[in-house]
């Protein structure tokens, strides 16, 4: 009868673990996210992609909800690219869309955001027929967001991309026409900053922090 006890006892222990378990995941989750966040804004890109990692490990154990899951990937995924692992970082990037999209109630800031890193990632990947078609889904979210009125001059810099893209591909009809409205936006917006400037991929992987 003991032995009995004894075996009902640890398994009563084993379902309490298991019932804080998730609890604590996601405490973990949220902890090694903010550290990303921090690392991030350091420039210690690094070690903001270890943290993304951790968050992702737990949140998963913790059963979060697609929306935070999605959030992780897009923050990993951009840390991936910019500690030069541009494939890694596509797929990353493309599993947060991916994600976003499957909500019951997508949030459209957060699919501009992965649109538009994907297009940006695209490019320096030389994946230019891919890099237009993210910036082609992009374009209609970001306008029906209000980008035009709250940060024109970023819009600005966002249609020259586009237009590069275009180009490569020798659709120079269609990069010149995004290319005029990029010049248009800032002639009619002179001497007004950028609210939103992009870290380029191609630029910050070449001054990749150690861990």
């Amino acid at each position: 009868m003991t032995a009995v006890l004894r075996h009902i006892g640890i398994f009563s222990a084993l379902i309490f673990l298991a019932s804080c378990a998730a609890p604590i995941n996601r405490y973990n989750a949220d902890r090694y996210y903010e550290i990303g966040l921090e690392n991030e804004f350091s420039g210690n890109y690094a070690r903001a992609r270890e943290a993304f990692n951790r968050a992702l490990i737990n949140a998963d154990l913790a059963g979060a909800p697609p929306s935070y899951i999605s959030a992780v990937l897009y923050n990993l995924g951009r840390m991936h690219g910019y500690t030069c692992d541009f494939e890694s970082a596509e797929q990353l990037l493309m599993e947060a869309l991916a994600t976003e999209r499957a909500l019951e109630t997508p949030d459209p800031v957060n699919i501009a955001k992965r649109l538009s890193e994907l297009a940006r990632l695209s490019f320096d990947l030389e994946k230019f027929e891919q890099s237009a078609n993210y910036y082609s889904e992009a374009v209609p979210v970001v306008e029906q967001l209000g980008i035009l009125r709250d940060d024109p001059v970023g819009y600005a810099y966002f249609l020259e991309g586009y237009s590069d893209a275009l180009r490569r591909l020798g659709r120079t009809d269609a990069a010149s026409a995004e290319s005029n409205r990029a010049k248009l936006l800032k002639s009619e917006n002179e001497g007004v900053s950028a609210n939103f400037v992009p870290i380029e991929y191609r630029d910050v992987c070449v001054g990749e922090t150690a861990l």
